[in-house]
């Protein structure tokens, strides 16, 4: 009896406006269909996510507004927060790269920010419904939802306690990691759960059965070579080109090849890349280490979370090698902390083009041509050190339009080089798809200033290898219908002094580090020697899946792969590389 008086007295004093309530609660499911269109589907979700989603929405609300202390003004703000960041940006992020925004974007902000005036917005179907129920939302909320007198009544501290809990109890429970991250996530998991499981993926953590023993065993059974600075090792030129990579040939087009001279270099070797459409760094990060992205979830950059220190390379073995070792990028030295990670690598000279603040400009300004000019100038003027030079293009870089009149307009302090670039671009592909047309017709631009590079030193009186690849494939519409193409890129090795080139069939960038080091006569240290051999059995290593001297495909967590030791003993030396 004690119990329902105490019920009668606890109604009488909190009085429920049922309407109200169910107002607020419509509002949420409203909010939570409209993340659900922006991420492509009119589906509503599967009942488990479903209610994880409406969960993690809860909890944001209880904690908002015991800050806010008004229920309108925490709706409305919360809710403009998510249309922003959940639905409108993660909109965007998906359409350019594929991927959706992740807990991980917070950490790259200002890389991200460095692009974003090129974004546009492609205003379809889900795009326009999913901003009419927004706006329908917020004219809902501000006629309908009133503030609440028994809402006012329940303290505001145990209102956040409650908040915390309920979304501390979701993420504890938010199992597995997402590691493959793509607009696919947002259709199974839902925006809301599926950004909450991206906050999973941002420590390193120590993979199972690791111990710095094990570790140190697997090194150990690689001997130390010491630098032989008197052999006549030759000067090394690394390219990575951006986006570059035949997706003429690749996807069947049947257009004219626009990479004819690029594919005469490439010896039929088929190079893949662990990233599609964005994340440059991961191709730097796995060409320069040797190691592999594979192991870390889709949205982790190790150049923006993990590189904090002096990190062992292939940059400080061609050092001990008596080599001057120079990075050169036409763009920020703030896009993708590149300028602090080169310094832990220990590039002796980094250039980069910071007086350029607008990647569409600087696409114009700074194309292949004139970084292989950069290089040219470098090896005109260089003294008798052997040199590693290594170069990131930008000319391939999104968006995929260009307007020759309205950029001189804009920056007539740049006319002279923009219609430098102009007479280059000849118009030799015209197709119904603009953005298309357009990426050939710069990878042609791209084709044939590597061949005015390889002219040049073809009589340069010093030894000299190239090595050109693709840091991965663009993001255009309506292009790609095989998810394993996706990852093929350009690749190409030159050299001028005739030496022999291995043959090489299928290869991950990962793994182009040994092939140089191979060709130029340079003994291994213990980290590349173990990378060389674990070549010879698994010579593709890709975030999809790798591939095995058996032939065949398989996926990296796959425990009964003949090759599942391998892979762990490749995982246990990259996490011990990333601490130490």
């Amino acid at each position: 009896m004690d119990l329902e008086k105490g019920l009668i007295v606890y109604k009488k004093k909190i009085k429920i406006d049922n309407i109200n309530l169910a107002f607020i609660i419509l509002s949420i499911y409203i909010e939570l269909y409209m993340l659900r269109v922006f991420s492509g589907t009119f589906k509503i979700l599967p009942l488990r996510y479903f209610f994880a989603n409406i969960f993690i929405l809860y909890s944001l609300i209880m904690i908002s507004y015991s800050i806010f202390k008004s229920i309108k003004k925490t709706l409305i703000f919360l809710y403009t927060c998510i249309f922003v960041f959940l639905g409108l940006l993660n909109y965007v992020l998906i359409d350019i790269t594929g991927s959706p925004f992740s807990f991980f974007n917070l950490f790259i902000w200002k890389s991200a920010f460095n692009s974003f005036d090129t974004f546009s917005i492609n205003m379809n179907i889900y795009f326009c419904f999913a901003v009419f129920i927004f706006i329908l939302n917020i004219f809902f909320i501000c006629v309908f939802i009133k503030e609440d007198e028994w809402i006012d009544k329940i303290s505001k501290k145990n209102i956040l306690i409650a908040g915390i809990v309920l979304i501390t109890i979701i993420w504890l429970l938010a199992t597995p990691k997402l590691y493959y991250i793509t607009n696919k996530s947002d259709y199974k998991y839902g925006t809301l759960y599926r950004f909450l499981k991206t906050t999973k993926n941002v420590t390193l953590e120590k993979p199972d059965g690791y111990s710095e023993l094990k570790a140190k065993e697997i090194l150990n059974k690689y001997s130390e070579n010491t630098p032989n600075n008197e052999v006549d090792n030759p000067n090394i030129i690394v390219i990575m080109n951006e986006s570059l990579s035949d997706i003429n040939s690749i996807y069947k087009m049947g257009l004219e090849s626009n990479l004819d001279f690029i594919k005469s270099k490439s010896n039929n070797t088929k190079l893949y890349s662990s990233v599609f459409g964005n994340r440059t760094a991961n191709s730097e990060f796995e060409f320069l280490t040797g190691f592999s992205t594979t192991f870390y979830s889709e949205d982790i950059i190790p150049y923006q979370k993990y590189i904090k220190s002096n990190k062992y390379s292939l940059v400080q073995m061609l050092k001990d090698n008596g080599y001057k070792t120079v990075a050169y990028h036409p763009f920020l030295k703030t896009s993708y902390n590149r300028s602090e990670v080169y310094n832990f690598f220990g590039f002796d000279e980094i250039i980069f083009n910071d007086d350029i603040n607008r990647i569409n400009l600087a696409k114009i300004c700074n194309s292949d041509m004139n970084v292989y000019n950069e290089i040219i100038k470098l090896f005109e003027n260089k003294e008798k050190e052997k040199i590693f030079s290594f170069n990131v293009t930008l000319q391939n870089h999104t968006p995929y339009s260009i307007n020759f009149e309205k950029m001189k307009t804009s920056y007539p302090e740049y006319e002279e080089k923009i219609s430098e670039f102009e007479n280059n671009y000849d118009y030799k592909y015209i197709l119904d798809d603009s953005e298309l047309s357009t990426y050939l017709n710069y990878t042609n631009v791209s084709n044939k200033a590597f061949e005015y590079l390889i002219e040049f030193f073809k009589n340069y009186d010093e030894k000299v290898i190239i090595l050109l690849f693709g840091d991965h494939q663009p993001k255009i519409s309506n292009v790609y219908n095989n998810e394993k193409k996706n990852y093929i890129v350009s690749y190409a090795l030159w050299n001028n002094y005739g030496a022999s080139q291995e043959e090489i069939d299928k290869i991950s960038i990962n793994y182009l580090s040994t092939v140089l080091t191979k060709m130029s006569d340079i003994e291994n240290t213990k980290q590349f020697s173990f990378i060389s051999e674990l070549r010879k059995k698994i010579p593709v290593i890709t975030r999809m899946k790798y591939l095995g001297d058996d032939k065949k495909w398989y996926n990296i967590n796959d425990k009964k792969s003949p090759y599942y030791e391998l892979i762990k003993e490749y995982e246990y030396l990259q996490y011990y590389y990333m601490t130490h």
